[in-house]
C-alpha cells in the first residue's frame, strides 16, 4: 500500500475516517516508520494545543480593547490629515509663486512697452477733472447729482 495524504493521517488522529479505511491506514502505520512518526507528531500537536487554554476576555479587557482600537484608529486618521493639510499648503505656495512669476515676467517680458507711472497718473488727473467740471455745471443749473463709483 502506498503512503496516504497528510490529510488522512490527520482525519485519523481526529477520529474521522471511515472505519474501513482508518483500519487500513492503521494497518500501514504499523509497516511504515515514517507515516507512524508523522501521526506521532500530530498526536503531540494536539495534546499540545488542549493544553493550552484559550484566553477568555471579561467585558472589562473587551472595552479596553476596543478603546485601545478606536484610539488608534483617530491618530491615524489625525495623521492622514495632517499630510493633506501639508500637501494643500504647499500646492498653495506653488500656486501663487507661479503666479507670481507669470505676472512679473508678463510685465517685464522684452516685447511690452512699459507704462509710465507719470504718463498714467496725468491721465486719471485729466479724466478726474472732466467729470469735476462737469458735476459742477450740472449743480449751477440745479441738478442734484449723486455720484455712483462704478468698478469698486
Amino acid at each position: 500500500m502506498r503512503c496516504p495524504d497528510p490529510v488522512q493521517l490527520e482525519a485519523l488522529v481526529d477520529g474521522e475516517l471511515p472505519a474501513d479505511r482508518a483500519a487500513g491506514v492503521t494497518r500501514h502505520l504499523e509497516e511504515c516508520p515514517a507515516c507512524a512518526t508523522q501521526v506521532r507528531r500530530i498526536r503531540q500537536l494536539v495534546a499540545l494545543l488542549r493544553q493550552r487554554s484559550v484566553p477568555v476576555l471579561d467585558e472589562l479587557e473587551v472595552a479596553q480593547l476596543v478603546e485601545s482600537v478606536r484610539r488608534k484608529a483617530e491618530v491615524k486618521r489625525r495623521l492622514t490629515f495632517a499630510a493633506w493639510r501639508r500637501s494643500l499648503v504647499a500646492a498653495s505656495l506653488v500656486l501663487a509663486l507661479g503666479t507670481g512669476a507669470l505676472t512679473w515676467y508678463r510685465l517685464n517680458s522684452p516685447g511690452r512697452r512699459p507704462v509710465a507711472p507719470d504718463a498714467f497718473a496725468l491721465a486719471l488727473l485729466h479724466e478726474h477733472r472732466r467729470y469735476e467740471v462737469a458735476l459742477g455745471a450740472a449743480a449751477d443749473l440745479g441738478f442734484n447729482v449723486q455720484v455712483a463709483v462704478l468698478g469698486q
